[in-house]
């Protein structure tokens, strides 16, 4: 096996480890996402859907269009994804491109997928991180008609992808860190 097709295999591995993660909840169900303006945020990963021009998939998160997230991706769409399984000491950077989704046709799709209680979510009355006098009055529910009138959607294009693995039960007891640039579709080892 070259040393390309090696890189592409560490990629190709840890797409299907996140796969099964979004199925079970796992570790890679909940990456820290970092805006343009350097906020970090743990965010839920909803789906991978496949690009078949890059081979790489778009990653798609939920969020609330009246955040903080979704104003910063407005003013500037590059994005960091930081992933980590301490169970595999497993470690994954995604820098790349945000589109934002609300009342079109993506939108829509994602819409249809959430339960009726993640939906209900976004029918609450005060925006993320405003200021309420309690708990309870956090969770008051407006009875809009429109009820995804708050849902956005962040679909992430990756640019670059850098894996650090610090350990592999079916490799070389090395830690190997490699990055994979989308566009020219390269990959390199660097060293860890």
């Amino acid at each position: 096996m070259s040393d390309f097709q090696k890189i592409k295999t560490i990629f190709n591995d840890w797409f299907t480890e996140v796969s099964k993660d979004l199925k079970k909840r796992g570790a890679y169900w909940n990456p820290t996402l970092i805006s343009g303006q350097q906020e970090a945020r743990t965010v839920v990963l909803r789906s991978l859907e496949k690009d078949e021009e890059s081979q790489c998939p778009q990653l798609i998160i939920h969020t609330d269009i009246r955040s903080q997230k979704w104003k910063e991706l407005q003013e500037n769409p590059k994005v960091t994804l930081h992933f980590y399984c301490p169970k595999r000491k497993w470690q994954m950077r995604i820098k790349g491109l945000a589109t934002l989704h609300h009342h079109d046709p993506e939108a829509q799709i994602e819409w249809r997928r959430l339960s009726s209680n993640s939906q209900q979510i976004y029918t609450l009355k005060h925006p993320p991180g405003n200021e309420v006098v309690s708990p309870q009055e956090g969770y008051t529910f407006t009875q809009n008609k429109d009820e995804a009138l708050n849902f956005g959607v962040i679909n992430i294009a990756p640019l670059t992808l850098e894996s650090l693995q610090l350990s592999h039960p079916m490799r070389e007891s090395l830690h190997i860190r490699a990055l994979w640039h989308i566009k020219s579709n390269t990959f390199k080892y660097l060293a860890p």
